[in-house]
């Protein structure tokens, strides 16, 4: 029987990939032996998923790795978000009442398209468990930071070039009732420097000349931490089951964090409690804890996983809506498909020591990795499409219509002025509503 105990779903950056339940808590890894660190460590930002971690994902698409490789370009359309008017259904100039943001009105009144935005994605995602005896069905909100940087602008084609840094992602962790543990992968601060910005094509919309504007990337397909032949190809069933240019299995997997190790490398958050579920049967809630290494109940007792190797895919298209014509914040749907992991290797603690994965724990580890999958199918994380409702059978705190993706925006800087930095980005305060589970 495969009891599946939990999904990695590993957070890196840049708008794609995913292991469920991501953060970079202080007190909770040690990025520089992989052990678990001491002391404590606060609940994460929105309450209890864990801070900045989750998703491997490269904006917007590009695999871009330290040293060496290129963006990802092309395919896709603009995820516009509604260039008539409704924004996705959130045309609402209140929403940005009180909010502090720059605003980008040109002397003649009309709206200065380009400029530097904070951008916040969160979307709907749940995942399937495929046996629930040792694993619980979750849902929650999966949320991107992005810096978003739009120049090139061309009036007569309504065309513009659009680049996104991912400054922080957060995921829900998975879960484990049998347990009572809930594991998160942490990403450590630094990772999230190297992963470059992606620089992709993009329109824009305007209604009322050139006020209440929509400017979108385009849908990309993006890779981090690995290389494949056709990064919109089949994604491989197994870590020695991926194809690249350079062969297949582990030269996959770029060390674009320059740890040495194949992939992205994560921990896990191992402080603290997950508060936004369903108690467990004991009636508390879940503690945050190191990943098992298999199904069997001796090996959970006496050995953990507290570090993967993995690398990531997503497919995303990035919206920034304007609203009225100081053109400085606003809302609008976007799109996010793809949502791919595979482990590569991993480190484990039992007995006293830590040393490197067996074969066997790596092939466990990367059986329970993040796999986007469609409504109908099991054993993966469903990303919520507008209006979509969670099948009855899926175990879940609630089953009602997913909001899909939604983006919100606030102007931080204009052209010419100096760029932000990622801590503008997180300090930022945006529209509302956020989504509510």
């Amino acid at each position: 029987m495969n009891n599946r105990i939990y999904v990695v779903t590993l957070c890196a950056a840049a708008l794609v990939g995913s292991v469920p339940g991501c953060s970079d808590e202080p007190g909770g890894y040690n990025a520089g032996d992989g052990t678990a660190a001491t002391g404590g460590g606060t609940g994460a930002t929105g309450g209890g998923t864990g801070a900045t971690g989750g998703g491997t994902a490269a904006t917007g698409g590009g695999t871009a790795a330290t040293g060496g490789g290129t963006a990802a370009t092309g395919g896709g359309t603009a995820a516009t978000g509604g260039g008539d008017g409704d924004g996705g259904g959130m045309d609402d100039v209140g929403l940005c009442a009180g909010l502090d943001y720059l605003p980008g009105e040109a002397d003649d009144g009309s709206c200065i398209v380009g400029g530097w935005f904070a951008v916040k994605a969160t979307y709907d995602v749940w995942w399937d468990e495929d046996d629930t005896s040792t694993s619980s069905d979750n849902r929650g909100t999966y949320t991107t930071h992005i810096l978003q940087h739009v120049d090139g602008h061309d009036p007569a084609a309504k065309t513009v070039t659009v680049t996104n840094k991912v400054c922080k992602e957060e995921a829900p962790p998975s879960l484990s009732d049998l347990l009572c543990k809930a594991f998160s992968t942490v990403v450590p601060e630094p990772t999230w420097d190297k992963i470059p910005a992606v620089v992709t094509g993009g329109g824009y919309t305007c209604l009322d000349k050139d006020s209440n504007c929509v400017v979108s990337a385009n849908l990309e397909t993006s890779l981090v931490g690995i290389e494949m032949n056709d990064k919109a190809g089949p994604w491989g069933a197994s870590w020695d089951a991926m194809s690249c240019p350079a062969g297949n299995g582990a030269v996959c997997f770029e060390d674009i964090d320059g740890d040495s190790k194949p992939g992205i490398t994560a921990g896990f958050r191992t402080t603290g409690q997950y508060t936004e579920h369903t108690p467990c049967s004991n009636g508390n809630p879940h503690d945050y804890s190191n990943a098992p290494p298999d199904g069997s109940i001796g090996a959970i007792l006496n050995v953990t996983v507290s570090e993967v190797h993995a690398g990531t895919r997503a497919r995303m298209g990035v919206a920034s809506r304007t609203i009225g014509s100081s053109c400085g914040c606003g809302t609008s749907e976007g799109v996010v498909e793809l949502k791919d992991t595979r482990v590569v290797g991993c480190r484990a603690i039992g007995f006293g020591t830590e040393r490197e994965c067996t074969v066997d724990e790596v092939t466990f580890i990367d059986s329970r990795s993040n796999k986007h999958i469609n409504e109908g199918a099991d054993q993966g994380m469903h990303i919520g499409t507008k209006g979509q409702v969670p099948e009855d059978r899926l175990l879940l705190d609630s089953h009602h219509a997913s909001p899909g993706p939604v983006f919100r925006s606030i102007r931080i800087a204009n052209e010419g002025d100096a760029a932000p930095t990622c801590a503008q980005v997180l300090g930022s305060t945006f529209p509302e509503p956020d989504i509510i589970l």
